[in-house]
């Protein structure tokens, strides 16, 4: 099995896997539920050449995503309709969806599909519990499973932990369906020339959700001194964290080279039967 687990920093145990080379751990997102590890490293969902394809099929824009985007000093944005940044009154995200599953059938069309290279592999680290979209409010609606994030130069995310979902008025129906934790998922299509690193701090979240609007200011002063991990993903690389515990960080994207990843937010069911996703 091609699995080794080293601790970072004296504080962040991480596990990294090969595929498709070496067997997946079934109990990973077990283990980091329980918080026994910090994060799983995932190596080869995609190789470096099938990565760029991706990466070459979106620099084109050959598909007509949604754009929509984050904060304008963050310089970067979605494809796709992110969650946290919808209004209570989803009527047109949910109308947008079946188009939106179409376009990433399109980007990942071939052998590339995510079924088979992401969500499988998810399934896999949990058991065989599968992952999916998050039902809607409704027998037709589900919730967008990803979104897609481009980075420029100068693009970042500043200190946040996903806590702060729980707050949020879109996410009103989605809390009534799922069971914390809220873990997620970055798997990197093309790194930045340089910088763009994901920060994670041995800082935890365990009181009010803050809003990173209102509070990232405050916590970059309170978290100056503490330990933290950086990690610099590769093409076809993916990274699973418990994001809604811990704090963290996209550190600027550095060069002309964009920032292109495919990321998901997600939790057990209430039921305990399902793993469900949204972007």
């Amino acid at each position: 099995m091609s699995l080794s687990i080293k601790q970072l920093n004296g504080f962040f145990n991480l596990a990294t896997l090969t595929r498709p080379n070496g067997e997946l751990l079934s109990s990973g997102l077990s283990l980091l539920r329980r918080e026994e590890i910090n994060g799983i490293l995932v190596q080869n969902i995609f190789s470096t050449s099938e990565a760029s394809t991706l990466t070459n099929r979106l620099e084109q824009e050959e598909i007509p995503f949604v754009k929509t985007w984050f904060p304008q000093a963050f310089h970067a944005w979605f494809l796709g309709r992110n969650l946290n940044l919808e209004s209570e009154d989803l009527t047109s995200y949910f109308q947008q969806v079946p188009t939106h599953e179409g376009h990433l059938a399109d980007l990942f069309r071939g052998n590339l599909d995510l079924q088979s290279r992401l969500f499988s592999v998810l399934a896999d680290l949990d058991g065989h519990v599968p992952f999916r979209a998050a039902p809607g409010p409704t027998a037709d609606q589900r919730y967008m499973v990803t979104t897609l994030r481009a980075h420029k130069q100068s693009g970042f995310i500043p200190i946040h932990c996903d806590n702060e979902q729980a707050i949020r008025p879109s996410f009103l129906h989605l809390r009534s369906v799922i069971s914390p934790p809220i873990l997620s998922f970055v798997l990197c299509l093309q790194p930045p020339l340089s910088g763009g690193e994901l920060e994670i701090f041995a800082r935890r979240a365990d009181g009010i959700p803050m809003a990173v609007e209102k509070e990232s200011e405050r916590m970059r002063v309170e978290l100056a001194d503490a330990p933290s991990v950086k990690f610099s993903l590769s093409a076809g690389e993916l990274i699973i964290i418990n994001s809604g515990k811990y704090y963290h960080q996209l550190l600027p994207v550095e060069g002309n080279r964009k920032r292109w990843t495919v990321c998901s937010f997600f939790a057990r069911s209430s039921d305990d039967k399902s793993n469900y996703c949204w972007g």
